[in-house]
């Protein structure tokens, strides 16, 4: 089920569905000409591709047909298991994806500074990871920031407490959002005070199975965002 869906009054209408693929990630961005995918959602190694039934029928649905941009932060299942599936989907030099997918075929690396538009008041930044960083996987996630009007939304991966630090010390108050992504599924690794306080967003989505063995989203992490005052879904 969608999370959410922002709608402008007029016919330059921008919608953002984050999609229920369980314990995994997949936030669809369109409006009547394009379309952006940020993760695919997962699915087990041999098995079905969770996108095949939570993300495919919602573009069918949508009367999706092609998605401009497909941005897969990194190599984790949850968040890849559904390129292949969805390659029919993307056109070419569409796919954006972290450095541990950089031999998938059509790929182009994330790297901080890349920014594109689909009109004046609709832009996408991806801020982190810069160009020859030595990371992590999680923290080597491609974290992208989206500026809709009268509103931003910021999908950040599965990026630690100290990647976290280090980008509010380099992009300061760029970061602030309405709506985020709860870093990592909303581990305790991730959701630092510091992050919070320089996203202050309104809300927060923690993109996870219902009773996963994670333990996602971690207490400790709801109750921070409570005190922060921040509303979570």
């Amino acid at each position: 089920m969608p999370f959410a869906s922002h709608r402008v009054a007029s016919p330059q209408a921008v919608h953002v569905l984050v999609l229920d693929v369980g314990q995994g990630t997949s936030v669809l961005v369109y409006d009547r000409q394009r379309a952006l995918l940020y993760d695919t959602g997962g699915g087990a190694p041999g098995g079905v591709p969770v996108a095949e039934r939570a993300v495919i029928p919602v573009l069918r649905q949508r009367g999706i047909s092609r998605l401009d941009t497909l941005v897969v932060s990194h190599g984790d299942r949850d968040h890849s298991a559904g390129i292949e599936s969805l390659r029919p989907w993307w056109v070419s030099g569409a796919l954006w994806a972290g450095a541990d997918l950089a031999d998938t075929v059509g790929a182009q690396v994330c790297r901080a500074g890349a920014a594109w538009r689909w009109r004046d008041d609709v832009l996408f930044q991806l801020l982190s990871p810069a160009v020859g960083e030595q990371l992590t996987k999680n923290d080597g996630s491609c974290v992208l920031r989206i500026q809709l009007p009268g509103i931003e939304l910021l999908l950040p991966g599965d990026i630690g407490a100290e990647r976290e630090r280090t980008l509010v010390r380099y992009w300061r108050s760029s970061l602030a959002s309405d709506i985020a992504l709860a870093a990592h599924h909303g581990s305790h690794t991730s959701s630092s005070w510091a992050w919070l306080r320089q996203v202050a967003p309104a809300y927060v989505v923690f993109t996870h199975a219902r009773a996963n063995h994670f333990g996602h989203p971690a207490r400790v992490v709801v109750d921070r965002h409570s005190v922060a005052g921040i509303t979570t879904v």
